[in-house]
Protein backbone atom coordinates (compact mmCIF):
# COMPACT_ATOMS: atom_id res chain seq x y z
CA UNK A 1 0.00 0.00 0.00
CA UNK A 2 1.23 3.39 -0.80
CA UNK A 3 1.44 6.57 0.54
CA UNK A 4 0.76 9.69 -0.60
CA UNK A 5 2.98 12.26 1.10
CA UNK A 6 2.14 16.61 1.13
CA UNK A 7 4.84 17.00 2.75
CA UNK A 8 6.19 17.02 6.62
CA UNK A 9 5.31 19.16 10.04
CA UNK A 10 8.14 20.29 12.89
CA UNK A 11 6.41 19.21 16.04
CA UNK A 12 8.24 21.26 18.44
CA UNK A 13 8.98 20.00 22.33
CA UNK A 14 6.68 22.01 24.49
CA UNK A 15 5.83 21.39 28.21
CA UNK A 16 1.62 21.21 28.33
CA UNK A 17 -0.61 20.72 31.39
CA UNK A 18 -1.38 17.45 30.43
CA UNK A 19 -1.45 15.28 27.68
CA UNK A 20 -4.64 15.66 25.87
CA UNK A 21 -3.48 19.39 25.36
CA UNK A 22 -0.32 17.86 23.58
CA UNK A 23 -2.21 15.43 21.17
CA UNK A 24 -4.62 18.58 20.17
CA UNK A 25 -2.01 21.15 20.22
CA UNK A 26 -0.05 18.44 17.79
CA UNK A 27 -3.16 18.17 16.32
CA UNK A 28 -3.37 22.13 15.07
CA UNK A 29 -0.01 22.29 14.24
CA UNK A 30 -0.12 19.57 11.57
CA UNK A 31 -3.88 20.81 10.26
CA UNK A 32 -2.53 24.20 10.38
CA UNK A 33 -2.13 25.94 6.98
CA UNK A 34 1.76 25.80 5.41
CA UNK A 35 0.99 28.47 3.29
CA UNK A 36 -1.39 31.59 3.33
CA UNK A 37 -4.81 31.52 1.17
CA UNK A 38 -8.17 33.02 0.59
CA UNK A 39 -9.70 31.27 4.06
CA UNK A 40 -6.56 31.35 6.40
CA UNK A 41 -3.08 32.63 6.97
CA UNK A 42 -0.10 30.45 7.78
CA UNK A 43 -0.22 28.63 10.58
CA UNK A 44 -4.15 28.96 11.12
CA UNK A 45 -6.94 26.38 10.70
CA UNK A 46 -11.06 26.29 10.60
CA UNK A 47 -12.16 23.54 13.34
CA UNK A 48 -15.53 23.31 15.04
CA UNK A 49 -15.84 21.46 18.23
CA UNK A 50 -18.22 18.73 16.97
CA UNK A 51 -15.40 17.72 14.33
CA UNK A 52 -13.09 17.42 17.41
CA UNK A 53 -15.08 15.01 19.04
CA UNK A 54 -15.37 12.60 16.04
CA UNK A 55 -11.76 12.80 15.39
CA UNK A 56 -10.96 12.23 19.15
CA UNK A 57 -13.60 10.85 20.94
CA UNK A 58 -13.83 13.10 23.82
CA UNK A 59 -16.74 15.11 25.24
CA UNK A 60 -17.43 18.50 23.82
CA UNK A 61 -16.30 20.32 27.73
CA UNK A 62 -13.37 18.69 27.62
CA UNK A 63 -12.42 19.72 24.12
CA UNK A 64 -13.31 23.10 24.91
CA UNK A 65 -11.83 23.12 28.25
CA UNK A 66 -8.13 21.57 26.38
CA UNK A 67 -8.26 24.74 23.76
CA UNK A 68 -9.03 27.55 26.78
CA UNK A 69 -5.65 25.70 28.19
CA UNK A 70 -3.92 26.31 25.24
CA UNK A 71 -5.36 29.64 24.68
CA UNK A 72 -4.23 31.05 28.19
CA UNK A 73 -1.25 29.19 27.92
CA UNK A 74 -0.24 31.14 25.12
CA UNK A 75 0.35 27.64 22.33
CA UNK A 76 -2.49 28.83 20.38
CA UNK A 77 -4.80 31.98 19.68
CA UNK A 78 -8.97 31.57 19.08
CA UNK A 79 -11.43 33.64 17.29
CA UNK A 80 -14.89 32.20 17.26
CA UNK A 81 -16.60 32.93 13.35
CA UNK A 82 -20.23 33.88 12.71
CA UNK A 83 -22.86 31.45 12.98
CA UNK A 84 -22.06 27.41 12.54
CA UNK A 85 -18.50 28.28 11.24
CA UNK A 86 -16.62 27.10 14.31
CA UNK A 87 -13.29 28.55 15.38
CA UNK A 88 -10.59 30.07 13.92
CA UNK A 89 -7.38 28.72 15.45
CA UNK A 90 -3.85 30.38 15.15
CA UNK A 91 -1.25 28.38 16.14
CA UNK A 92 0.96 31.12 18.03
CA UNK A 93 4.90 30.82 16.64
CA UNK A 94 4.00 28.54 13.74
CA UNK A 95 6.50 30.15 11.39
CA UNK A 96 9.69 30.20 14.21
CA UNK A 97 8.67 26.42 14.82
CA UNK A 98 8.52 25.30 11.15
CA UNK A 99 11.83 26.50 10.32
CA UNK A 100 14.52 24.05 10.42
CA UNK A 101 17.26 27.14 11.05
CA UNK A 102 15.81 28.20 14.64
CA UNK A 103 16.73 24.82 15.78
CA UNK A 104 20.12 24.75 14.45
CA UNK A 105 20.71 28.05 16.00
CA UNK A 106 19.79 26.92 19.49
CA UNK A 107 21.58 23.59 19.09
CA UNK A 108 24.90 25.60 17.93
CA UNK A 109 24.59 28.32 20.68
CA UNK A 110 24.15 24.79 23.15
CA UNK A 111 27.14 23.84 21.94
CA UNK A 112 28.96 27.15 22.10
CA UNK A 113 27.89 26.95 25.53
CA UNK A 114 28.99 23.37 26.13
CA UNK A 115 32.37 24.61 25.46
CA UNK A 116 33.00 27.40 27.18
CA UNK A 117 32.12 25.32 30.21
CA UNK A 118 34.45 22.85 29.32
CA UNK A 119 37.46 24.93 29.08
CA UNK A 120 36.35 26.78 32.27
CA UNK A 121 36.20 23.57 33.99
CA UNK A 122 39.48 22.36 32.91
CA UNK A 123 41.09 26.08 33.84
CA UNK A 124 39.29 25.33 37.16
CA UNK A 125 41.04 21.74 38.01
CA UNK A 126 44.67 23.37 36.61
CA UNK A 127 44.06 25.60 39.17
CA UNK A 128 43.03 23.71 41.77
CA UNK A 129 45.78 21.21 41.19
CA UNK A 130 48.29 24.41 41.89
CA UNK A 131 46.92 25.16 44.16
CA UNK A 132 47.09 21.51 46.37
CA UNK A 133 49.94 20.79 44.56
CA UNK A 134 51.08 24.09 46.23
CA UNK A 135 50.05 23.27 49.63
CA UNK A 136 51.12 19.89 49.89
CA UNK A 137 54.89 21.09 49.04
CA UNK A 138 54.22 23.77 51.89
CA UNK A 139 53.23 20.69 54.31
CA UNK A 140 55.88 18.94 53.03
CA UNK A 141 58.42 21.23 53.68
CA UNK A 142 57.46 22.50 56.95
CA UNK A 143 57.85 18.25 58.02
CA UNK A 144 61.23 18.35 56.74
CA UNK A 145 62.22 21.39 58.42
CA UNK A 146 60.73 20.54 61.97
CA UNK A 147 60.97 16.08 61.09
Amino acid sequence: MSQVTTGFVIQPRLSFQNKRDQVLYNFFVSEANFASNTYCERGQLKIRVKDLIDVFGHTDNILRACIKRLADDGFITKKRLKGSEGLLITVNNYDEYQILASYQKKKMRFLKIQRNLRWKRIAFLLFLRQLLGDLYHQKWHRKLATG
